[in-house]
């Protein structure tokens, strides 16, 4: 027997402009020109690693983005699949994206969505991030960028976007214990590094 659970996410339609958010005594949504507001570095966690469903995030053209999670049970085996959905203004699916591994965070320069998908590490692998721009309009792949660390703290800049990179690198000789090093990445709205600099 196939049992299938969708998560529970509400799919809210926001109404409110930043500027009547603020008016209210809160915070509005972090759109274009900045990331998007997640719970921290972090984001939340979830099945599958580290995510950000239930979290709703206003574009600049007026787009809820969220994340939803299905999880999918056939006897033994449970198959989560985790989805991008883009809301209209008028309340419908605008697209879906399926993404390559967990969503971490987004990022919504002019006319692009960002998305930093993240494969947790393991105690043999060290953990990887990909960041896939889309369309806003369309939800069609414009670029994707890998790279060889984990993402975080990704900002949109009046240039394109910046990030902290952690690696971890294993221990060699008699080090017992590996270490991480940190670096801010500059990216532009091609998908291409710019330049890099050490923080460690």
């Amino acid at each position: 027997m196939k049992i299938i659970r969708i998560a529970a996410i509400a799919l809210v339609l926001v109404g409110l402009s930043n500027a009547a958010v603020a008016q209210m005594g809160g915070q509005g949504p972090r759109g274009a020109g900045n990331g998007a507001g997640m719970s921290g570095p972090g984001g939340m966690g979830g099945p599958g690693g580290p995510g950000m469903a239930g979290e709703v995030v206003v574009a600049s053209d007026g787009k809820a983005l969220l994340v939803k999670r299905t999880t999918t049970t056939s006897g033994s085996t449970t198959t989560t699949t985790t989805q991008l959905v883009a809301i209209s203004t008028a309340g419908t699916v605008a697209w879906t994206w399926t993404p390559p591994a967990g969503i971490h965070d987004l990022a919504l320069p002019t006319g692009l969505v960002v998305v930093t998908a993240v494969t947790p590490g393991t105690n043999t692998a060290a953990g990887t991030a990909q960041l896939v721009a889309l369309n806003l309009a369309s939800g069609a792949q414009a670029w994707s960028l890998s790279v060889d660390g984990m993402i975080q703290n990704l900002e949109v800049t009046s240039t394109g976007l910046l990030g902290i990179v952690s690696k971890y690198v294993a221990a060699t000789g008699t080090a017992t214990q590996g270490t991480v090093s940190r670096s801010l990445v500059s990216i532009n709205l091609s998908g291409s590094i710019v330049w890099t600099l050490a923080l460690d």
